[in-house]
């Protein structure tokens, strides 16, 4: 491993220990991988009922 990926390595560590930002779960799945390789899962189910739709504002 060179010092530089270390380096960055370390940086992002640290910034998400600052920022609060948990790790993903390891035990979630199933684990969805797009083609551009982002990770995600579903930590928890929104309530049954209606969904948003293509167009409509949500709050994150």
């Amino acid at each position: 491993m060179s010092v530089l990926s270390l380096l960055v390595s370390i940086t992002c560590w640290l910034s998400r220990a600052q920022n609060g930002v948990p790790p993903m779960p390891a035990d979630v799945l199933p684990v969805t991988i797009t083609p551009s390789g982002l990770k995600y899962c579903v930590l928890k189910a929104g309530p049954p009922g209606e969904c948003p739709k293509p167009g409509d504002l949500m709050v994150v």
